[in-house]
């Protein structure tokens, strides 16, 4: 008679580390969005500024007109 072979899957492979890893990444993914989004954008009000003292006024946080 043939012998057969059993086969033993490794610990951690499959489908059930790739799930691991993909929780992993998910939590990191968030943490890392979490830390580095900004709590608050503030933008100079310029209603009622001519287009030049607007330009000045958005030039010192770095927006364009």
């Amino acid at each position: 008679m043939a012998k057969k072979r059993k086969t033993q899957k490794g610990k951690g492979s499959g489908p059930s580390k790739a799930w691991i890893i993909l929780l992993v990444l998910l939590i990191g993914g968030t943490g890392a969005y979490l830390y580095l989004k900004p709590s608050r954008v503030m933008v100079p009000n310029v209603v009622g500024m001519t287009r030049a003292e607007a330009e000045d006024a958005l030039k010192g946080v770095r927006l364009q007109v």
